[in-house]
């Protein structure tokens, strides 16, 4: 089951994967309402089974999230 953040994030994580200039993996943590803390370490809570289960939900598969993740974590 998955937390109302964790919903958030793996809406943002959707919303992200169209824009022009994707936001980061923190800047995901910080639009869905997470602290600094855990904003440093985002795949904790991107790669988390709560999130992972919105996105299969919203009919991504894992391949295909791992693909925006990876994405996300590895802009700059």
């Amino acid at each position: 089951m998955s937390t109302g953040k964790q919903k958030k994030v793996a809406n943002l994580i959707i919303k992200n994967a169209s824009l022009d200039k994707p936001l980061n993996g923190g800047e995901l943590l910080e639009k869905a309402g997470y602290g600094k803390g855990v904003q440093k370490y985002p795949a904790r809570v991107i790669e988390s089974d709560g999130v992972r289960e919105v996105l299969e939900n919203a009919g991504f598969s894992e391949e295909n999230a791992k693909l925006v993740v990876s994405e996300i974590m590895l802009d700059p």
